[in-house]
C-alpha cells in the first residue's frame, strides 16, 4: 500500500531517469568544457600523450636552436673580421700611395658603414673615418 501512495513505479522511473541524465552528464563533461571551471580530463591527456610522442623531436628542435644560435654568433664574429681586414687594408692602401677608384670607394664607404653601426671597433673606426675623408678630399680635386 506504501508503494501505492508514494507512487513506488514513479519514483523508482524518477530515480532512473536521474541515473541516466547523471551518466550522460559525466560523460558529456569529458567532450566539453564549462568555462569557469577550466577542467579538460580529454584535452589533458591528449597534451600528455603529445608531449611523450613529440618529446624526441623536442629535443632535436632544442639541439637544432642552439646549434643555429651558435652558428648566427660565428657568422657575425666571421663577418666583423673580414670587414675589419677590408677596410684596414683599404685605409692603408691610401695612407701608402695607392690609388682606389670611385666605385671602390663606394663599396668599402658601404662597408664601414655597417661596421660602424655595429660599434665594434674603435681602431677600425679611425680608418673607416680616414677612407670618407680621403673620398670628400679627392671629390673636390675632380
Amino acid at each position: 500500500m506504501e508503494k501505492d501512495r508514494l507512487g513506488g513505479d514513479k519514483v523508482n522511473d524518477i530515480m532512473e531517469i536521474i541515473k541516466d541524465l547523471s551518466a550522460v552528464a559525466v560523460i558529456l563533461s569529458t567532450f566539453i568544457e564549462i568555462s569557469p571551471v577550466k577542467i579538460n580530463p580529454l584535452s589533458y591527456l591528449f597534451k600528455k600523450f603529445g608531449k611523450a610522442i613529440n618529446s624526441e623531436v623536442n629535443t632535436k628542435v632544442d639541439k637544432l636552436t642552439t646549434e643555429l644560435t651558435t652558428l648566427k654568433i660565428v657568422t657575425e664574429e666571421n663577418r666583423r673580421k673580414e670587414l675589419k681586414v677590408h677596410i684596414s687594408n683599404f685605409a692603408n692602401d691610401l695612407r701608402y700611395g695607392v690609388r682606389k677608384s670611385e666605385s671602390q670607394f663606394i663599396a668599402i664607404i658601404e662597408l664601414c658603414d655597417e661596421y660602424l653601426d655595429n660599434n665594434w671597433n674603435s681602431k677600425v673606426r679611425l680608418d673607416a673615418e680616414f677612407i670618407k675623408e680621403e673620398y670628400v678630399r679627392l671629390s673636390k680635386k675632380i
